[in-house]
């Protein structure tokens, strides 16, 4: 079935009835913006999309992108399209950021560069004991938790830690 008459351009936005046609075969659950309406754009998912279409060879050179999760963008154009070889509608929706909400990221100084200390350690069962708890390296321990402060209004010596178990 090709919904788009063979007279009709490919990009028929101006006409009415082929507006129409369009929104009927995306269906009532499928939503369009307006032009001039805001909108938020998620590049993550072109950066996906990008990856997922690379050589096996260029995939091993991961780019590092240093973007925003989202971007405040405004909507210029809209056209509603068909691919002519399989029928299957789509919109080309044009973006323009929204600089009124532009954050100016500040430089990175490389003082302001966090040291992470961490260790690892292949726990045996002498390390262990029944209480859920482990010995470790007293230097391991001090190069890489937080301090204890123990104070009289602080009496618990137990201290959550985050860890995670690579095999």
């Amino acid at each position: 079935m090709h919904v788009q008459p063979e007279s009709l351009a490919t990009d028929g936005t101006n006409n009415y009835l082929y507006d129409q046609l369009w929104k009927l075969c995306a269906g009532p659950l499928f939503h369009l913006p307006k032009v001039g309406e805001k909108i938020n754009y998620f590049p993550q998912g072109h950066i996906e999309q990008l990856v997922t279409s690379m050589n096996d060879e260029l995939c091993q050179l991961k780019p590092i992108f240093d973007i925003p999760s989202k971007i405040c963008c405004n909507v210029f154009s809209i056209k509603l399209k068909v691919e002519t070889t399989t029928d299957e509608i789509y919109a080309e929706i044009s973006l323009l950021p929204d600089t009124s909400e532009v954050e100016i990221p500040t430089p990175r100084h490389e003082n302001n560069i966090q040291n992470i200390n961490y260790f690892t350690k292949v726990l045996s069962a002498s390390d262990t004991n029944k209480k859920g708890s482990f010995v470790l390296n007293k230097r391991h321990a001090i190069e890489c938790l937080p301090l204890l402060v123990l104070t009289l209004t602080y009496i618990d010596s137990n201290c959550k830690i985050l860890y995670k178990i690579l095999y």
